[in-house]
This record gives structure tokens, C-alpha cells and sequence, in this order.
């Protein structure tokens, strides 16, 4: 039993042997993967420092993007000043064109019934010139009729 004993023990100390020397590599494995991220940490807070420097630059500088969204703000704000103005402006034309379309139309209407008078004093005009031109045919009618009693006065005399 005791051979049997040396070889379980043989075989538990390999194993164990084994076990470090995975242990070992893990290990290690572990260590390169920790220096990298501490590589890595490193280089973003650089990354991060020369990001807060250009941010912080762009603010100081005039010409800097707080300055242009500034003055992108002033130039919108502009266009919608002057938007409002024109929108008023329009709204003023289109009530000024309301109203003197009212006024045209009122125009239009006193004319159409001055035109329809004229038309009625016309046709008035036409009955009387048509009257008078009866009245004109019967007075060469009576005239003729006086001047042949006349002439018959004349021969008869």
C-alpha cells in the first residue's frame, strides 16, 4: 500500500506542481493585462487632459467656438427679429389691401348703379327722341295738309 500511497501523492504533487504553474501563468497573464491597463488608464488621462486644454483654449480664444455659437446666436436672433418685422409689415399690406379693395368695391358698386341710371335716362332719352320724332312726322303731316289748304285757298281766290 504504501507504493500506492507514493504514487497518489506522486501524482497529488504533480498535479499541485501543475496547478502553480498555471497559478504562475495566470498570474502573470494577469500582471502584463494590469500593466496595460495602467498604460491605457495613462494615455486616456493624457487624452483627457489635452481635450480639457482645447476645450478651455476655445473658450478664451475670441474666435474660439463660444464665440462663433455667440454669434450665430446674435445672427439667428437677427433673422428672427427682422422675420417678425416682415411678417407685421405684411400683415399691414394685406389689411391696407383689404381695405382699399373695400373702398373699390364700394367704388364699383356706386358706378354700377350710376351706370344702370345713365342706362335708364338713355332708354328715357331714346322714348322721348323717339316721340318727338311722331310728333315731328304728324306736325309735316298737319303742315302739308295746311300749306295744300292753303295753296287750294290761294287758287280758289
Amino acid at each position: 500500500m504504501s507504493g500506492s500511497g507514493r504514487d497518489v501523492l506522486r501524482l497529488v504533487q504533480r498535479a499541485l506542481g501543475e496547478a502553480q504553474a498555471r497559478t504562475a501563468d495566470l498570474d502573470a497573464r494577469l500582471a502584463e493585462a494590469q500593466e496595460r491597463l495602467v498604460r491605457l488608464d495613462a494615455a486616456r488621462a493624457q487624452e483627457l487632459q489635452g481635450l480639457a486644454r482645447w476645450r478651455v483654449a476655445q473658450l478664451e480664444a475670441p474666435e474660439g467656438l463660444v464665440a462663433r455659437l455667440v454669434d450665430a446666436e446674435r445672427q439667428a436672433q437677427a433673422l428672427l427679429e427682422r422675420r417678425a418685422q416682415e411678417a407685421a409689415e405684411s400683415e399691414r399690406r394685406l389689411t391696407a389691401h383689404g381695405a382699399r379693395a373695400a373702398e373699390l368695391a364700394a367704388e364699383r358698386t356706386e358706378a354700377e348703379a350710376a351706370l344702370e341710371a345713365a342706362a335708364a335716362s338713355v332708354d328715357e332719352a331714346e322714348a322721348a327722341i323717339n316721340g318727338f320724332a311722331l310728333l315731328e312726322a304728324e306736325l309735316a303731316e298737319m303742315l302739308e295738309e295746311i300749306d295744300s289748304d292753303n295753296d287750294e285757298l290761294l287758287d280758289c281766290a
